[in-house]
């Protein structure tokens, strides 16, 4: 089963998926300063520094957030999960999307959906037509 994490923000590092610790660096190189709450599958996106275009909603426990990431891991897409249980932006945002369950799943702005949607749109190339026209950015969330 699923074990949960627990996920100390530190400046500048981001916990991986696979265990690996990447410090992340501003555009000049130094260290960044925010706090690291999210979690990156590593495997799938070894580049330090590149930012991954797919974005999974979640809260502890969920089992079907495990179940869409593990979905996520084996079609060779980098995700990035953000804990919507620990971040109050991130709730506020999925209320506002009309999304109450989780996971959901966003390619760039892109609301995918839950686990069914996003295995659904794996399936049928969808996901894949979205994702490679989707440049990298930010989680939706954090949009002005």
């Amino acid at each position: 089963g699923e074990r949960a994490l627990d996920v100390v923000p530190q400046p500048g590092i981001e916990i991986g998926h696979t265990g690996i610790i990447a410090h992340r660096r501003s555009a000049a190189g130094l260290p960044d300063a925010r706090p690291a709450l999210s979690l990156v599958n590593m495997a799938a996106n070894p580049q330090e520094g590149s930012m991954p275009e797919v974005f999974v909603y979640t809260r502890v426990p969920c089992g079907w957030c495990g179940a869409v990431k593990k979905q996520l891991d084996k079609h060779g897409y980098p995700w990035r999960e953000i804990r919507a249980d620990q971040d109050e932006a991130a709730m506020t945002f999925l209320m506002n999307q009309h999304a109450y369950t989780v996971p959901q799943v966003f390619v760039g702005p892109n609301r995918v959906g839950g686990y069914e949607d996003t295995v659904a749109a794996i399936g049928s190339g969808e996901f894949d037509r979205l994702y490679q026209a989707t440049p990298a950015g930010e989680p939706p969330h954090t949009a002005g």
